[in-house]
């Protein structure tokens, strides 16, 4: 069994002079060119923040994968935020313009996206920007994604694709794989990734609606797999959910009608939820899709479009809903329900302040995030659920609008001024 390692210093993994890092207790930059470093688990080799192995032992990197959110599970963005210590405030910083999509998380690495286009990214560890600059989009309202390296963001009709290598600096001598796409009309989801290789998403042109897929190509970046005309009859300003569940994508609208498409863009089935779908992401967990209805009803949906009711409505309406593998947080208002997905068993208990934004749920721990800017974290896995932990971040007037992202050690919050703040975890 091999066992972590630390090396008193290694060499710059950047093309130019070559020069020593220091080692992992450092800031996790390189001492002489002062862009970041992660470290290698085995060897302690320094690498760049997006090599998916180490180039001194060949060790793959599992944290390298890329998601819509930095909560997704099968991202492996994410280990275990319950710890034995207390969390603490690790730094604050703040942006040109509020983060107004979710932000995401890769390598050591958040990237917040303002409405604007605004783009700053930092290290996990330190309240300095590696970068700042602007996408050409601006009026972002989807949530962007990450694939392959590169960063995908959306705005009306276009499709906005930069590679983070070239974007910083890391392979200067690389072709960039920036590309700006177009699409009919105007796209209705957030954008979605299965982790490895593909994006897909929705858009209404003229009532009609149509899936997208895109997936990347060696030394290409990503190209367009195909679009398929789903329906038609959707309003322009219709949230479109979609989500991938093994090869297959499920797809549906206000109205309640469901599709599922094989990843190579063959139909495989379609249906009705009765009541409607209600404009909310899905999640994909253990084998199946959790979708919201418009009734309140979050239901588990398979490839066949079968489903199975988790929970259940209730009498305050639905804002958001987040899950592991074994719970789920569904959150209306100051009323926060936890659900065991394994017994449907549901208990529920009132907050002092109102949560309306995705919870953020990891093995037996939720963080929320609330509309009065403290985050809450609650501890699911006993005989009953309790907040383990509370602060209130912000102090500014305003929506919140981003939902909370996280590292395996660090929880990340977006405020309404602008506001970034990392509550950390020892290690």
């Amino acid at each position: 069994m091999s066992t972590a390692t630390t090396l008193p210093e290694s060499t710059c993994p950047y093309p130019g002079p070559s020069h020593p890092v220091g080692p992992p207790q450092g800031a996790h930059s390189c001492d002489g060119c002062g862009r970041p470093v992660l470290y290698c688990n085995r060897c302690g080799t320094a690498n760049r923040v997006l090599s998916r192995f180490c180039r001194q032992c060949g060790t793959s990197r599992p944290d390298v994968r890329w998601s819509c959110r930095g909560g997704e599970a099968e991202s492996a963005l994410l280990a275990i935020l319950t710890s034995e210590n207390s969390p603490r405030l690790r730094w604050e910083a703040r942006v040109d313009e509020p983060v107004g999509t979710s932000p995401l998380v890769c390598s050591g690495l958040l990237m917040a996206v303002a409405a604007n286009g605004r783009l700053t990214v930092f290290r996990e560890r330190s309240n300095q920007p590696v970068h700042r600059g602007s996408l050409v989009l601006d009026h972002l309202v989807a949530s962007p994604a990450l694939v392959d390296g590169l960063l995908v963001a959306a705005a009306d009709h276009r499709l906005q694709i930069v590679d983070l290598a070239t974007m910083l600096n890391i392979t200067p001598d690389t072709p960039s794989r920036d590309r700006m796409l177009e699409f009919p009309g105007t796209i209705t989801s957030h954008l979605v990734t299965d982790g490895r290789a593909r994006v897909v998403f929705t858009s209404v042109d003229s009532g009609r609606l149509y899936l997208h897929c895109l997936m990347t190509r060696p030394g290409e970046g990503l190209q367009l797999r195909f679009s398929r005309l789903l329906g038609n009859g959707v309003p322009a300003d219709a949230f479109c959910p979609v989500a991938f569940l093994d090869d297959a994508m499920i797809v549906g609208e206000p109205e309640g009608h469901l599709w599922v498409y094989h990843g190579e863009g063959r139909l495989l089935t379609e249906d009705t939820l009765r009541g409607g779908v209600a404009p909310l992401p899905w999640l994909t967990r253990q084998g199946g899709v959790l979708a919201a209805g418009a009734d309140g009803r979050i239901y588990r949906l398979d490839a066949s479009l079968g489903r199975l009711c988790v929970a259940d409505a209730c009498e305050r309406p639905l804002y958001a809903f987040g899950a592991s593998d074994a719970h789920l947080v569904a959150c209306h208002g100051r009323l926060v329900r936890h659900i065991r997905l394994a017994s449907t068993v549901s208990t529920q208990f009132e907050l002092p302040q109102a949560c309306s934004l995705d919870p953020l749920v990891v093995a037996n721990t939720a963080a929320l995030l609330s509309d009065e800017w403290s985050v809450y974290l609650l501890e699911l896995g006993g005989a009953s659920s309790f907040v383990r932990w509370t602060q209130r971040l912000f102090s500014s007037p305003g929506a919140v609008q981003a939902p909370l992202v996280a590292t395996p050690r660090t929880l990340f919050a977006c405020g309404p001024a602008g506001e970034v703040s990392a509550v950390g975890w020892a290690g």
